[in-house]
């Protein structure tokens, strides 16, 4: 190990880092390929389209964090967006709008507020110094409504 590698794993034991639960999502046995739709009265997913892996807790790094509220017919939404550094380990997952892993928050360093729940927004890219690989960055989003009764994807 590095000690560029060393420094980095200190990193996300520190107090700059907020503990969060990852869920890894795979796509559902409801999901249709021919429709691009899941089941909507699937019992595995709730129809979602996307099934989650129970949680696991992870530490993890957020930047440039931002948050706003915006009115809808369905009620307050909360948005935001974020970066995200993972350990090397905690690759985030995203092949769809629908096929995304998920990454609520447990313990809150900063702004990033608990229980608000993270989508990658794309694929994550690697975290290099010095042409090593030391940690995933990803964008992420948000989208709570307060109301909320099932996950969203």
């Amino acid at each position: 190990m590095s000690v560029d590698a060393d420094i980095i794993a200190q990193v996300f034991t520190g107090e700059g880092a907020s503990t969060l639960t990852w869920e890894v999502s795979t796509r559902c046995t409801c999901y249709s390929v021919d429709t691009k739709e899941p089941n909507w009265e699937c019992t595995v997913c709730g129809g979602l389209g996307a099934a989650y892996a129970p949680p696991v807790e992870i530490r993890a790094l957020f930047r440039s964090q931002s948050r706003w509220r915006s009115p809808q017919m369905v009620g307050e939404l909360q948005l935001g967006e974020a970066a995200l550094t993972t350990p090397l380990n905690v690759k985030p997952s995203y092949v769809d709008r629908r096929n995304r892993d998920r990454f609520t928050v447990v313990n809150a360093t900063g702004d990033a507020a608990v229980g608000r729940v993270f989508y990658p927004t794309g694929e994550p890219v690697p975290f290099l110094i010095a042409d090593e690989h030391l940690a995933w960055r990803c964008q992420v989003a948000s989208l709570e409504q307060d109301q909320r009764v099932i996950p969203q994807p």
